[in-house]
């Protein structure tokens, strides 16, 4: 019987290499930014190109970012 820990999807998360190369973004750049890397590799598919669909998921209003 296969365990719950073997589904559970996994990708390295390098700190100081997140932190060097997302260093320009603002602080809600980040958290959405991240929130889509988790997105990503939880469905292991392609993120949505729909704008309203893909800000949904990642809990932010379009309007934040695009007027």
């Amino acid at each position: 019987k296969e365990s719950a820990w073997a589904r559970l999807n996994y990708y390295n998360h390098h700190i100081g290499d997140y932190a060097r190369d997302t260093a320009h973004l603002t602080m809600l750049e980040d958290a959405a930014y991240r929130r889509m890397l988790d997105l990503y590799y939880a469905a292991e598919k392609p993120l949505p190109l729909n704008i309203d669909g893909l800000c949904r998921l990642v809990r932010a209003l379009r309007r934040m970012y695009f007027g």
